[in-house]
């Protein structure tokens, strides 16, 4: 497919992309008006949520910083980016500290038909910096971005459109465009295999139906950036940043709020088109599916739904001891230990409260030292702790599931046992999924921490960790303290307990909601 583009060049720069002149006019943009280039990813914040863009080109300070989470994100692309480099084994590192060194040092390397990571270029005020460039025989490049993703993605295609359109801009002709990202079937044993670890996908025909889009979103975020105050969401409709925005990232809307309808984000669309906002106020005849008209109910009376008899056959069902069970995990993009693959979860912690026919309650729990692989000794404290009779409650038992097939693969001499774990397995998730009970404090959400306090008035309000993100960033810390809890230092021993902590409560929940349902039956 051959495809024309109109390349513009500003009055004066000379025909050469990589003439004097243009040099010049790269000092003035660093000089002047170096804050005001467009990014790669502030464009890509832009045209996602133009609000976040302004505030990003124009009032970076009042915008957070990234969270723990966030930046463990973006050490583990490094990280990829890093590994990736090794394909490439004739390729140049570019420096990245100084802008304009970047980007005179991609001028002379160009020319020597080198490949290059890290290149940077800039031209309309706009600027990038490019993974990797190879050059290719017939004069052209191929441009590539390396992604710590299993697969590659819509999101990358708009990334790739416009660095495309940044280095056609400056001369360079790209007749190929790929994303190097892993290989979600790689299986790491001993050192890792690069050249296993990623694979490519080539995306040139999606980068290409892309790039005509990239010249008008440009101008529309000139547009934005000339404000001279901070815009409106509804001046632009609904965010739809690509990845998290600190601008519009928890929206809070009023309890009974039409939003809440699980799963109901288009006829919470239409309702709001209609002008209803609350869940009370829905027309009788509009056609709603029998969990949204459940939630209606819930709304307009504040008595709460109960389906006793499907409850008591599930709680009738249940065997003693009851094992309530609860796995915290960890992934890794690039996998740490043999038999893993990327981003798979890794089972570090798990609290057991075991319960007795006779009302004693036992609790039991495991929690990984050190930076070896937990899994090995999470299975053998498992299989101790854990009785081979009684049924084992989880909440929401895919995930749960998952790592214990996970498990039976990886440690093959565990998989029979693991299979009668497997075959015990009842999930309490299904009497609120299947909203045989419903509570309108649950505002729509069958998830456990919205659960509990619903149905027993406990939360998990004012523990140091309250939920699974904040578990694995700070495992992820702990288990560099110290190869034993004796080497931890007072702030790695207290974190060791809030992690202790929470996986504890999560279990302790099933108890109490179980407990709960049996007063209600």
């Amino acid at each position: 497919m051959k495809v024309s583009y109109l390349v513009i060049v500003f009055v004066g720069a000379a025909a050469s992309a990589f003439a004097t002149g243009r040099r010049r006019r790269q000092d003035r943009l660093m000089g002047k008006i170096r804050m005001k280039n467009i990014s790669k990813s502030k464009y890509m914040a832009g045209i996602g949520c133009p609000v976040l863009f302004w505030k990003q080109m124009n009032d970076p300070d009042s915008l957070p910083g990234h969270d723990e989470a966030t930046e463990r994100i973006f050490a583990t692309g490094h990280n990829a980016g890093e590994l990736a480099k090794g394909l490439f084994p004739d390729g140049v590192d570019l420096p990245t500290e100084d802008f304009g060194d970047n980007i005179r040092k991609a001028e002379e390397l160009v020319k020597e038909r080198k490949i290059l990571f890290e290149a940077g270029f800039s031209a309309k005020g706009l600027y990038c910096r490019s993974d990797v460039l190879v050059p290719l025989d017939d004069g052209s490049w191929e441009l590539i971005e390396v992604k710590a993703t299993n697969h590659a993605k819509d999101v990358h295609h708009y990334d790739l459109a416009f660095q495309q359109y940044v280095l056609e801009a400056c001369g360079l002709k790209l007749s190929s465009t790929s994303v190097v990202h892993l290989n979600k079937e790689y299986v790491r044993r001993g050192e890792l295999d690069i050249p296993e670890l990623f694979t490519r996908t080539d995306v040139t025909d999606a980068v290409l139906l892309d790039l005509p889009n990239v010249a008008p979103n440009v101008a529309r975020l000139r547009e934005v950036q000339a404000m001279s105050d901070c815009p409106e969401l509804d001046q632009f409709g609904e965010c739809k940043a690509f990845y998290y925005c600190p601008v519009h990232g928890e929206i809070e809307m009023p309890d009974g709020h039409v939003t809440e309808l699980t799963r109901g984000g288009k006829p919470a669309g239409i309702l709001m088109g209609m002008g209803v906002e609350m869940l009370a106020d829905v027309p009788d005849d509009y056609d709603l599916n029998d969990k949204h008209f459940i939630q209606v109910g819930a709304a307009r009376t504040g008595q709460v739904h109960i389906e006793p008899a499907p409850i008591r056959e599930f709680v009738d069902s249940l065997q003693y001891p009851i094992w309530h069970f609860d796995f915290e995990t960890l992934a890794f993009g690039v996998p740490e230990f043999d038999e893993s693959r990327p981003y798979q979860a890794i089972p570090f912690q798990y609290s057991l409260h075991e319960e007795r026919a006779d009302g004693k309650i036992i609790h039991r729990e495991f929690l990984a030292v050190g930076e070896g692989d937990p899994r090995r000794a999470l299975l053998e404290t498992m299989k101790e702790q854990m009785g081979d009779a009684g049924s084992v409650m989880v909440y929401y038992q895919g995930f749960e599931n998952a790592r214990l097939k996970d498990l039976a693969r990886d440690f093959p001499e565990y998989s029979e046992w693991i299979g009668s774990v497997l075959d015990r397995v009842v999930d309490l998730y299904e009497v609120f999924g299947k909203y045989w009970y419903y509570n309108k404090r649950q505002r729509g959400s069958a998830s456990l921490k919205v659960v509990l306090p619903a149905i027993t008035d406990i939360s998990y309000d004012g523990m140091q960790i309250s939920e699974g993100t904040a578990a694995s960033v700070a495992f992820a810390g702990l288990r560099k303290a110290g190869e034993t809890v004796d080497e931890y230092n007072a702030e790695m021993a207290q974190l060791r307990e809030a992690l202790l902590a929470y996986c504890k409560q999560d279990t302790f929940a099933m108890v109490e909601i179980l407990r709960k349902l049996r007063e209600l039956i």
